[in-house]
């Protein structure tokens, strides 16, 4: 499974679930930007399952608390 997600300043995040051994699964996030490709910052980190969900409900919360209630659609 892939994901990419591209932000206005260029930024681009891919999510990828990654087996790395035949137990063991992660998560994998990597950002990449062309205007600092070399610079040593973050580039990817990989995730348990559980901590991938953790950072996915912290993420929904956070767009839940800045998304104007007006602009939310009722199902």
């Amino acid at each position: 499974m892939t994901a990419t997600i591209q932000a206005d300043d260029g930024d681009e995040l891919s999510v990828h679930t990654c087996h790395l051994f035949e137990e063991e699964m992660v998560v994998r996030l990597e950002l990449s930007n062309d205007s600092y490709e070399d610079s040593g910052e973050f580039d990817w980190i990989s995730l348990t399952p559980d901590q991938a969900r953790a950072l996915g409900e912290a993420l929904i919360a956070a767009a839940d608390a800045i998304q104007p209630a007006a602009l939310k659609v009722c199902n």
